[in-house]
């Protein structure tokens, strides 16, 4: 394990980490070695006790609560102190945090959901925005457990996530919401499906069984999603027509236009993304 600033194991807060996330992440520290501290609304100790104790606080807390949050905890931080989030969004709570302390800030994004068996193989999305000491502590404790840190400018992160994010989001409850529309019974259509309709089923199933609002708010509030929906729609529309209308040039034109943009794909990264997905369908086959 990397070494802490300060030569000692650090206290670590945990606001909201009774939900989800914070739970999760609460049980990692745990696993390392470490002993964190929570509070939320469900705790005696309350968040602005942890935030004057703790040596790096972490606001585990819906988007909508980040930034203030951080208005009202930041200026409780030690100077010599870390104070991060965990959302899917960046530039905002980034410079919430800033403006509200005077400690060092590190934005985080895990890119993986409180189901995740542990940190191996998943990625973490650090910004750092001010201070240098905590940094490779804090990246040497999640690469020691297997897990794949991304430097990341704000910005870059929340334009990345208008599509990593927003569009798939997007596409999976349109998908979800067109069958339901359409009245078929579901399970005649996995009687007959193929891989990729179950594969978009199962993507579509997971989704519904979690809290609307997170979605609704990873759709509303990062800004960059509009111009990406915008396209999507554009694109959609045409395509749409091209079938319409038969059009058999029209339609080999929207797919010729998505086939040179996906050429950035190098042959060994397409087997690897085949071997994935195959290799995850034979297993639930099996």
């Amino acid at each position: 394990m990397a070494e802490p600033p300060f030569g000692k194991q650090p206290l670590i807060g945990i606001i909201g980490g009774t939900g989800r996330m914070g739970l999760w992440f609460k049980r990692f520290f745990e696993s390392q070695g470490l002993n964190p501290e929570a509070a939320s609304r469900r705790t005696a100790l309350t968040p602005a006790e942890l935030a004057r104790r703790a040596d790096v606080l972490i606001l585990s807390v819906p988007i909508s609560v980040v930034e203030p949050l951080a208005a009202e905890l930041g200026p409780l931080v030690r100077e010599d102190g870390l104070l991060m989030d965990l959302t899917s969004l960046k530039a905002a709570p980034v410079s919430a945090m800033l403006r509200s302390s005077s400690c060092e800030v590190i934005g985080a994004h895990p890119l993986f959901g409180p189901d995740a068996p542990g940190l191996a193989g998943n990625t973490v999305v650090l910004c750092p925005a001010r201070g240098e000491r905590w940094l490779p502590w804090l990246r040497g404790l999640l690469e020691g457990a297997g897990g794949r840190v991304v430097i990341s400018e704000p910005r870059r992160h929340d334009q990345a996530m208008a599509a990593v994010q927003g569009l798939t989001h997007f596409d999976t409850l349109a998908f979800a919401h067109g069958l339901a529309r359409l009245k078929l019974p579901l399970a005649d259509l996995l009687e007959l499906a193929t891989p990729n309709f179950r594969l978009k089923v199962a993507q579509a199933a997971r989704m519904l069984r979690q809290d609307p609002t997170l979605y609704a708010e990873i759709e509303s509030r990062n800004p960059d999603v509009p111009s990406a929906l915008y396209s999507l729609a554009r694109t959609s529309a045409e395509l749409r027509e091209a079938i319409l209308s038969g059009n058999p040039d029209a339609f080999a034109a929207v797919f010729a236009e998505a086939a040179d943009y996906f050429a950035q794909l190098s042959d060994a990264d397409y087997d690897v993304l085949n071997r994935r997905y195959f290799d995850t369908q034979e297993k639930k086959e099996s």
